[in-house]
């Protein structure tokens, strides 16, 4: 796994996780959600750049805190599950909403993404 940067803001920098062949979760989301559902498309990438922009909102409708250093960045039917730290929020995972809760896989995928993050991050930051 690597980082890779999505948005530099004026606040953050949005980073996504790729995998060994280059591959990320969240980047296939949001260009199924593109063609999919414009309108929800729309309102998520407005949501991350102003993130970038101007850091975290107090309004739990947007930014919600999860668990530990995780967070989730919501739309009316999408949820994107970021891990949060100082100038930092990568983008974990991203789902259409389904019900209240976060599925156990889901759940236990991110978890062990987020634990390596600080790692990444590390090698992300001397490859900068």
């Amino acid at each position: 796994m690597r980082l890779r940067l999505r948005l530099k803001g004026g606040c953050w920098q949005v980073l996504v996780v790729e995998d060994e062949r280059g591959r990320c979760q969240v980047e296939e989301f949001l260009e199924a959600l593109s063609k999919d559902n414009k309108a929800e498309y729309k309102k998520l990438i407005a949501r991350l750049a102003r993130l970038a922009d101007y850091g975290r909102p107090r309004n739990e409708e947007v930014f919600k805190h999860l668990w530990a250093d995780l967070w989730e960045v919501k739309t009316t039917k999408v949820r994107v599950i970021a891990w949060w730290q100082g100038s930092n929020l990568v983008l974990l995972e991203a789902f259409t909403k389904r019900g209240h809760r976060i599925a156990p896989p889901v759940r236990e995928r991110v978890q062990e993404m987020a634990d390596r993050i600080p790692w990444l991050l590390a090698e992300f930051e001397r490859g900068h």
